[in-house]
């Protein structure tokens, strides 16, 4: 039970700021204003996509304070291995 509250409440720690970084650049770069154009976010691994327990905090942060609070629209999208060709890009143009 202890494991699985620390477990727990460092996804809560982490789904919030998470949240607050993606309200920082939404706001930075006026973003998300309409549901139409919404802010969009990549994100891939596996504590992202597999965690059972990450997204559902992130998406309910997100609810609560992106969309409700802020008024911004957010979508976060999957990738695949895009850390790898961002990588290689940053690599061919040094």
């Amino acid at each position: 039970e202890t494991v699985k509250t620390i477990i727990d409440r460092s996804y809560e720690r982490s789904a919030k700021l998470v949240c607050a970084n993606i309200a920082a650049l939404c706001l930075h770069c006026d973003g998300g204003k309409t549901q139409e154009r919404p802010f969009y976010v990549v994100a891939e691994g596996s504590s992202f996509h597999k965690s059972l327990l990450f997204r559902d905090k992130l998406n309910k942060y997100m609810d609560g304070f992106v969309k409700n609070t802020l008024g911004r629209h957010v979508s976060i999208v999957r990738a695949e291995n895009s850390t790898l060709a961002g990588a290689t890009l940053a690599a061919l143009l040094n």
